[in-house]
């Protein structure tokens, strides 16, 4: 194609014809069509539009540039400097840093590249706004936005929940995706993907989350539902319905802490498959707690006597441990133990037995609602009724108390008789 120069405006009259100039691809030629032109210093201005390589304009425009590359599928536009040296000239010149081309050939798409010769950013998107929004929801227009549709006959609507909306991809391979309905996926990428928050590095995981809370002492994962109003508002959001944070603000540890407005606010499960039943030292169990104490830099024995699981609750305005396991696995609870001196221990004793045998004694002293009453059980058997672990110790203490009284008594007897 031979070379044409375009006419130099060099007063405020228009060109001859009053005319532009444009290429038309069809023909091959440069086409000059109907406009105003206006000169201002070296600067021309003209009224219309600007059409490169057809003579029709995009029909969405009413003043601007259409580029109409025909069946081409290289570059459309780029932007050059001639400062600028990346090296990158297995994609465009060393001096473009910046073009549009099509993705998919006859398919369409446009991608965008820019092209850097030193570490700042390829493409750097500023959105700039003068009002501020001060509220986050589904609706809420941002400085930036990012829109991704699908075709609906002529017009556009919304991709579908499950459908890729956005992806981030490393050159080839695709990192992360946002869903139609919001989700963020990470797909495989061989073990390796991190997510990070609050921090640059965490050398703890190889390949999952992590949270770096800096010195914050509230919680640092909270978990909420719209159907959950438990109104302990002193402690957390109404809606949140429990949290993960530090145990002590300073030291470390871990609080998992529910919220309910029910009865159950923390539950913890374990399902298994393979079922242990050794009752020895190197056993295991579907639900396992595991103590360590802190040797150097790593883990070592629990020190001799050591408290290592403790149950505690809040009464009378303060916090108190009622269940104690120590290293030795001796079980410490609460203290004070039922008196049961108005009962007749021993026969208790047996009527419990009696209760959970199902077999009727020749004597039955205390039915079951009275076992209840003394709180040795929680609930009659029949009705699924647990035995209290503090009741049937301080039963059988008072029965070997009742015991030893009435030995002592027969001793006295035994000694008046052969004195």
């Amino acid at each position: 194609m031979a070379d044409y120069k375009v006419p130099v405006i060099t007063s405020a009259l228009p060109p001859e014809d009053n005319t532009y100039i444009k290429f038309d691809s069809g023909t091959g030629n440069w086409v000059f069509q109907d406009i105003e032109w206006l000169e201002s210093g070296t600067d021309i201005y003209h009224v219309g539009n600007v059409i490169i390589g057809s003579s029709t304009p995009e029909s969405g425009i009413t003043m601007g540039l259409t580029l109409d590359q025909g069946a081409n599928d290289d570059i459309i536009f780029a932007c050059k400097s001639s400062d600028v040296a990346h090296g990158m000239t297995g994609a465009c010149n060393t001096d473009t840093y910046f073009f549009i081309e099509k993705i998919g050939g006859a398919g369409g798409g446009a991608r965008l590249c820019g092209f850097t010769d030193a570490s700042d950013p390829g493409i750097a998107l500023w959105g700039f706004r003068q009002t501020a929004t001060s509220t986050i929801g589904s609706t809420t227009e941002g400085c930036l936005e990012l829109v991704g549709c699908e075709k609906s006959g002529v017009n556009a609507q919304a991709i579908g929940d499950a459908d890729a909306l956005i992806s981030i991809v490393n050159y080839t391979t695709t990192c992360m995706v946002i869903g139609g309905d919001g989700s963020l996926w990470s797909p495989d990428t061989g073990g390796t993907a991190k997510w990070i928050l609050g921090d640059n590095a965490c050398g703890d995981i190889t390949s999952g989350f992590c949270i770096n809370q800096r010195g914050a002492d509230d919680a640092i994962i909270a978990l909420k539902s719209s159907d959950v109003s438990h109104g302990i508002t002193g402690q957390i959001e109404y809606d949140t319905y429990g949290v993960l944070k530090k145990a002590v603000g300073d030291s470390g540890g871990v609080a998992l802490t529910g919220f309910t407005e029910d009865e159950v606010a923390v539950q913890l499960s374990g399902i298994y498959t393979n079922a242990d039943t050794g009752k020895d030292t190197s056993a295991n169990a579907g639900c396992q707690v595991v103590i360590y104490q802190k040797d150097g830099t790593g883990i070592g024995d629990c020190d001799a006597n050591a408290n290592i699981f403790a149950v505690r609750a809040r009464r009378g305005g303060a916090t108190e441990t009622i269940l104690m396991i120590d290293e030795d696995g001796d079980i410490y609870y609460d203290g004070g133990v039922h008196n049961y001196d108005k009962y007749d221990d021993l026969a208790m004793i047996e009527d419990v037995q009696n209760a959970f045998s199902g077999q009727l004694k020749d004597f039955v002293k205390y039915n079951e609602e009275d076992l209840v009453s003394a709180g040795v059980l929680g609930a009659p058997v029949s009705k699924g009724g647990l035995v209290s672990h503090k009741g049937m110790t301080g039963l059988m203490l008072g029965a070997i108390s009742q015991l030893s009284q009435k030995v002592l008594m027969l001793e006295k007897k035994l000694e008046l008789l052969t004195a």
